[in-house]
């Protein structure tokens, strides 16, 4: 039984939408030879995978007390599967991830970009065992760390990071993306801290809703949620035809989730209304993964001339 609950715990969905975003970076997004091959790469998205998986390990791990309270039907640690086991994979998975962006970072002839890898399993682990229970914190680091999919392409990619200077088209629209990831997941982190108020709470965490309470929390995340809006008004109006498909798309797949994931919070009373949230903006996420492969959008924003 251990073998399935540990799958379960890596969050497949995840991972498989972390190595998607990385594909269409790469595929779409950016307007260079690429320097690493078809396998090269592919092992460096493994990394990034691994990364992500041993992260939602120990994050488990240290929430095992936590989620008796805010999901029973989910804790696992301890009863389904042993601490010890979940230990394990999360080491190897590490050590796997580390080996592998080293070796990336061999092959692009740039050794010190291999350090991304080894930084971010510090940083995930010190969010699950310190900052998590911190005020915003821990919020952040989680949202920084989701734009990684976006940034790790342009990271192992010396023709992007060469351009930085003139923001190349490539660049500009992984830092949009990267924008995007970043703030849908912060707003995702807050509202599940929302969520799990009572867990957190048991375990003295300083979360935003612990701390200013469930309606100053949920304001702060309208507040988000509107600005997003309007940014993603402003670039539709600056950069798509309003005849265009992207234009449509944004609105239909984006905007419009966005206005009703506004009414749902606005309306939200109790934990199943965040977690509905919660669950709406993963599906913003993965719109706005898949709106890379809209071709005349892309160029509009990046100034390609081609590709």
């Amino acid at each position: 039984m251990a073998v399935p609950v540990l799958i379960r715990m890596m969050r497949l969905p995840n991972l498989v939408l972390i190595a998607l975003t990385m594909y269409l970076v790469r595929g779409c997004l950016l307007n260079v030879p690429f320097t690493l091959n078809e396998i090269d790469f592919f092992l460096l998205t493994l990394s990034l995978v691994l990364l992500a998986a041993a992260g939602y390990l120990i994050n488990d791990y240290y929430d095992c007390v936590a989620d008796r309270i805010n999901k029973p039907q989910q804790q696992w640690v301890g009863t389904a599967i042993s601490k010890g086991m979940v230990l394990r994979w999360y080491w190897i998975f590490n050590a796997g991830a580390v080996i592998l962006g080293f070796y990336a970072a061999y092959l692009i002839g740039n050794i010190v970009c291999g350090i991304l890898q080894p930084v971010t399993a510090l940083l995930l682990w010190f969010y699950s065992f310190v900052f998590k229970r911190t005020f915003l914190i821990g919020n952040g680091i989680v949202a920084a760390i989701t734009t990684l999919p976006t940034v790790t392409v342009a990271w192992f990619e010396p023709r992007v990071i060469a351009s930085i200077n003139g923001l190349s088209g490539s660049l500009r629209c992984i830092l949009f993306y990267s924008f995007f990831a970043f703030v849908t997941n912060l707003i995702r982190e807050l509202i599940k801290d929302i969520e799990d108020i009572k867990g957190d709470e048991a375990m003295g965490c300083k979360t935003l809703p612990v701390v200013w309470g469930i309606q100053k929390a949920t304001n702060i995340l309208l507040g988000l949620c509107m600005v997003l809006v309007f940014l993603l008004g402003c670039i539709q109006g600056r950069y798509m035809s309003l005849t265009s498909f992207p234009f449509w798309y944004f609105t239909v797949a984006i905007q419009l989730p966005l206005i009703l994931l506004l009414y749902v919070l606005f309306k939200a009373r109790d934990s199943s209304d965040f977690y509905r949230a919660s669950r709406m903006c993963k599906l913003l996420m993965l719109a706005g993964v898949l709106s890379m492969l809209l071709p005349q959008w892309i160029q509009a924003f990046g100034g390609f001339t081609g590709q």
